[in-house]
């Protein structure tokens, strides 16, 4: 085999993985929960995150980003930690 056909098939062998990786990520996006998908149904928003509403989630994560809050916690992983004992 020349370094062409090496290559061709190189290429087509790349081609090939691309689709399928492409098509794997379309699987697990479809799988996702995104926020504009609860954000404007307060039941599935409270069911998710345990506030009641978007409106007073947003009030508290402004409140928390106003006082440097976020940032320090996104530094340090401690964000989630910081809602998942809000929640409980």
């Amino acid at each position: 085999m020349n370094v062409k056909q090496f290559l061709v098939n190189e290429l087509l062998e790349l081609h090939c993985r691309l689709k399928g990786l492409e098509k794997e990520n379309e699987n697990l996006h479809s799988k996702c929960l995104l926020l504009e998908q609860v954000r404007l149904d307060d039941r599935k928003f409270q069911f998710w995150t345990c506030f009641p509403n978007y409106e007073t989630f947003k009030a508290l994560f402004n409140y928390l980003e106003g006082v440097g809050a976020i940032g320090r916690m996104r530094d340090t992983g401690e964000i989630v930690k910081c809602f998942q004992r809000i929640l409980t």
